[in-house]
């Protein structure tokens, strides 16, 4: 069956030559559709209304494959460095039956943990997915708020999504995996303001669901490419938050935020803070374990949003602790 790769992970299974300016730690596949998705996320290059290509993703080209050539001699042990296999599965009529061709295909070549990022599903299909080997489901929320939410991607975009059944579906997924086994996306730079970002990182914790952050990323052809990214320093402070919510537990009432609901103050020790920026830890990639998606959101010359490497972080980590001035004492 055809399916689509993320150009990275084309050049690291070495089935085209290139550079990479950094190494994937996942392979990054994507179900293959011949037309465009039926969702509408105004972001988004698969969108129904996008003029883009359908061989992108992002600012990623996404070359079509049998999987069974991208495949062709591949072991794991081959690939020592990969850590994940993820799915990115393009919503249409039967896209639960192409990813579970896939899923069963890739348990027969690795033993490497696959996740899947994928519409919100029926109990029976996030089952059965669960049973068939994937070991962590994603459904992209994408935005922090419910009005955000029906602007880019529901009935303000004639989009098929819901917010609540979003969620909805989120907690049903949590009961059949397990907590922080399920995932979801947050996109800064929607137009969201940090406090509703800080809110919604909160409320899927307590739901037991993991969060990984983006940066929104204008791209030509999509309903948002006019919309700048966001700032680095709001998202450096957002990427902290992240680390401090999932990773330390600290509350909400630890947040202190100006009029316009920006991160003003974290009530904890000055040398706690320091050490956890220090550590390089929060501004890498966030998502599932060993997923790192290099140059996801930017390009390789920057500004670099999400780090795909500790070594990487490590090298600005006096930029990094420029742009969260005010918090750092």
């Amino acid at each position: 069956m055809k399916i689509r790769a993320s150009i990275g992970s084309v050049i690291k299974l070495g089935k085209q030559p290139g550079r990479l300016a950094a190494e994937p730690t996942a392979i990054y596949l994507m179900t293959y559709h011949v037309a465009k998705c039926e969702a509408n996320c105004a972001f988004c290059t698969q969108a129904r209304s996008s003029s883009t290509t359908t061989e992108r993703l992002s600012r990623i080209t996404w070359p079509e494959f049998e999987i069974e050539k991208l495949f062709e001699n591949y072991s794991d042990t081959n690939f020592k460095s990969l850590q994940r296999i993820c799915v990115q599965a393009v919503n249409y009529r039967n896209v639960v039956s192409d990813v579970l061709k896939i899923v069963r295909y890739l348990k027969k070549v690795s033993k490497l943990p696959i996740s899947l990022s994928i519409k919100p599903l029926p109990e029976k299909d996030i089952k059965t997915l669960l049973k068939e080997g994937v070991e962590k489901i994603c459904f992209p929320v994408d935005a922090a708020t419910e009005k955000l939410f029906n602007k880019v991607k529901g009935v303000e975009v004639n989009g098929p999504y819901d917010f609540e059944k979003h969620l909805t579906s989120l907690q049903t997924a949590v009961k059949i995996f397990g907590p922080y086994n399920v995932t979801t996306h947050l996109i800064i730079g929607l137009g969201e303001s940090e406090k509703e970002a800080v809110d919604f990182m909160f409320k899927m914790k307590k739901k037991g669901v993991n969060v990984g952050l983006f940066a929104f990323t204008p791209l030509k052809g999509t309903n948002l490419q006019e919309l700048k990214p966001p700032l680095k320093e709001a998202y450096r402070r957002l990427q902290l938050a992240r680390c401090l919510i999932f990773n330390e537990n600290t509350s909400i009432n630890q947040f202190i935020f100006d009029e316009e609901g920006r991160i003003k103050n974290i009530l904890i020790p000055v040398e706690k803070i320091n050490r956890i920026i220090v550590s390089g830890i929060p501004f890498l990639t966030s998502g599932c374990p060993g997923c790192n998606r290099p140059y996801y959101n930017e390009r390789v010359s920057g500004p670099i949003y999400n780090y795909p490497s500790i070594e990487l972080v490590k090298k600005d980590i006096q930029k990094i602790k420029i742009e969260l001035e005010g918090l750092i004492k």
